[in-house]
């Protein structure tokens, strides 16, 4: 039996010519429910619909937008950062 939660994120990569990649466009349903800390990244675009839970420490960054739709929540005492910037995964 697991103690952590299944994960949906669906991915796009891509290739620059110096092979590196990055997620294009990222979808995230997953709910992030306690003591969890992720950075999440895409050269392009987040979209979230998913729950900040209570001590969690999230940071969503993409290249151009963000968006949090309808069901994005975070609960009291969870972190939440949203940065519009370049992609640093290798």
């Amino acid at each position: 039996m697991s103690d952590h939660y299944p994960m949906t994120i669906d991915l796009i990569m891509t290739f620059d010519q110096c092979g590196n990649s990055c997620i294009q466009n990222l979808v995230i349903t997953q709910d992030f429910v306690n003591n969890e800390i992720e950075t999440l990244e895409a050269n392009q675009t987040i979209q979230a619909d998913n729950l900040i839970g209570i001590t969690s420490d999230i940071i969503y960054k993409a290249g151009q937008s963000i968006e949090l739709n309808s069901g994005f929540e975070i609960l009291l005492n969870g972190i939440f950062e949203a940065l519009i910037g370049d992609c640093s995964s290798p």
